[in-house]
């Protein structure tokens, strides 16, 4: 499952599942971007399968971690 990767050297900051779940905060973490603003995806397939078959917050996927905040990056996709 791709949610399980995590970067060991910074657990305290990454969940595992950040790079399937929301790649753009490794970019903006690892690269230090500057003056990048926009966070909103035009496609994020993992998101929004795991949106559509209802998961959330209180209904994670079995090996999910509880730290993920998915009614947060849900409001990062477009869900229609």
């Amino acid at each position: 499952m791709p949610w399980n990767w995590v970067d060991a050297n910074h657990s305290k900051i990454h969940y595992p599942g950040i790079l399937a779940l929301d790649p753009v905060e490794i970019v903006l973490y690892y690269f230090k971007t500057q003056g990048y603003q926009n966070d909103l995806y035009l496609k994020n397939p993992f998101l929004q399968s795991l949106y559509l078959k209802g998961f959330n917050n209180k209904k994670l996927p079995i090996g999910m971690s509880t730290l993920i905040d998915l009614n947060k990056l849900y409001k990062k996709i477009n869900l229609k």
